[in-house]
């Protein structure tokens, strides 16, 4: 099946991503993933349609939006403005910022998927397990959980 990856980041009020969390959606499905931090409130929702990621924080406010092309899913600020994007290569995710400088990579392997830093340091992880994908950081801590419908 062919899968597009989208980048879902949640951003905080003062605008300071606390952590970068990726699904893969079916080619044209559409659905809501909603976030929680690792003391269980809200921290936003992603509504996917089609090939665009609507993103939202924990009042509902948009704070952004992802759009896939090919292999290529380009991210965008609450204003519209660019701020990077990541293109997919086999089970590799490649990140860069708003300026085309690397910001790091995603590998994923079966229903784990392990984050990289620029510098290829372990900057955490993400399990599946059903609907619900679980956030760790580089400590192994639980950082927070999202649920798709």
């Amino acid at each position: 099946m062919n899968k597009q990856t989208l980048l879902a980041v949640i951003i905080c009020s003062v605008a300071t991503i606390v952590s970068a969390q990726y699904y893969s959606y079916p080619a044209g499905r559409n659905g809501t993933t909603y976030h929680s931090g690792g003391n269980g409130s809200s921290a936003g929702r992603t509504t996917v349609n089609g090939n665009n990621a609507y993103h939202y924080n924990g009042s509902g406010t948009s704070v952004g939006r992802s759009q896939t092309s090919g292999n290529n899913t380009y991210h965008y600020n609450g204003s519209g403005t660019s701020t990077g994007r990541s293109q997919t290569s086999g089970n590799n995710t490649y990140h860069y910022n708003g300026s085309g400088t690397s910001a790091g990579r995603s590998q994923t392997i079966g229903d784990t998927t392990y984050h990289y830093d620029a510098q290829g340091r372990s900057a955490g992880r993400s399990v599946k397990q059903g609907n619900t994908t679980y956030h760790y950081d580089a400590q192994g801590r639980q950082t927070g959980s999202s649920m798709a419908y």
